[in-house]
């Protein structure tokens, strides 16, 4: 009967602390940097190609349309953030069209952004 005390006891401690020491997730820290407001962010792909994206949050908290500049050349698209994770339409916006990138964080408003394929990667600075 001793026994059952102490692992009862034992039991009911570690349910405790789980409730005490339970903290809702925090967010990815790409949402952290976007939810002030619009960015401008220089980036440089896996080929070397460089650009420099605004990112306009004009639709929802995390979405909205979004230029890109390579040289002299300017695409507009949209861009939404969903957890770690950035879709990029660079097609007029058409749906369907966009690539979802993981972000991975590589310092202080410093990103990856890789597909699931591992065919494109970029290296983002956000201002």
């Amino acid at each position: 009967m001793k026994n059952v005390l102490v692992i009862f006891a034992f039991a009911a401690a570690l349910g405790l602390s789980g409730v005490a020491t339970a903290k809702k997730p925090a967010a990815p820290h790409i949402q952290k940097v976007f939810k002030k407001g619009s960015k401008v962010c220089e980036w440089i792909d896996h080929k070397g190609k460089k650009g420099t994206d605004y990112f306009y949050k004009d639709k929802k908290k995390f979405a909205g349309s979004a230029d890109r500049v390579i040289g002299d050349t300017m695409k507009q698209g949209t861009w939404q953030i969903t957890n770690a994770a950035m879709n990029l339409n660079w097609y007029g916006g058409k749906k369907g069209k966009g690539r979802w990138y993981k972000v991975s964080s590589t310092g202080k408003k410093s990103y990856e952004l890789s597909t699931s394929d591992g065919k494109e990667k970029y290296w983002v600075v956000c201002k």
